[in-house]
């Protein structure tokens, strides 16, 4: 299997809004897809650095270190690579 994307690190940034005060939440991650045959086959997103509001901020890094323990949203990142180079490759 070849590897892609490995070592570089993003951000990612959402900005929550609705009732009460709106809020950010920020992440690192650095994303390893493995592909075989031209088809992501595994993946990994390597959650890093957090930050986020006090009242959340427990959530998230229980959530992305329990993800970079099990890599329980690695299928999730499959499909999605599959799907947007399906689509890269209908244009």
């Amino acid at each position: 299997m070849r590897s892609s994307c490995g070592g570089r690190r993003s951000a990612a940034r959402s900005r929550r809004r609705g009732d009460g005060e709106p809020y950010v939440v920020e992440a690192t991650l650095a994303p390893k897809v493995k592909f075989k045959d031209g088809k992501a086959k595994e993946a990994t997103i390597n959650w890093g650095e957090a930050s986020a509001p006090m009242f959340i901020y427990p959530l998230i890094y229980a959530g992305t270190r329990f993800d970079n323990q099990t890599a329980v949203l690695g299928p999730e990142v499959v499909r999605m690579v599959n799907e947007f180079t399906m689509r890269r490759g209908e244009s």
